[in-house]
């Protein structure tokens, strides 16, 4: 299993990237629209790279538990990074943004 895409915010070879990564059942542009568009304009990281990172989770509304054929979330989480640390592996520093999201209840 593979990330399906990664989009390019901005790549000038910097030595810093931030990657976005959306939550289960999200999309790499949807759920983030035009945020890192809006920190491109933000001269405290002009120097970084932005990326979103897309990948298949069928974790989300699935009443007949149909999802149970995907990828755990720990294999999910595995193969991002590992994917980050082989085709990202020339930046000094990869802060991840996640998208958390909790369905149908307040967690108190």
């Amino acid at each position: 299993m593979m990330p399906e895409t990664l989009i390019t915010h901005q790549n000038d070879h910097n030595q810093v990237a931030i990657i976005f990564v959306h939550g289960f059942g999200g999309d790499p542009c949807k759920t983030w629209d035009q945020f890192p568009t809006f920190l491109l304009q933000n001269q405290h990281i002009h120097n970084w790279d932005i990326y979103s990172l897309g990948f298949t989770c069928g974790i989300g509304s699935d009443p007949i538990d149909i999802w149970r054929a995907h990828p755990s979330m720990a294999t999910t989480a595995k193969t991002l990074i590992t994917y980050c640390q082989t085709q990202l592996k020339h930046y000094q520093s990869l802060p991840f943004v996640p998208l958390m999201a909790i369905f149908g209840r307040n967690p108190s």
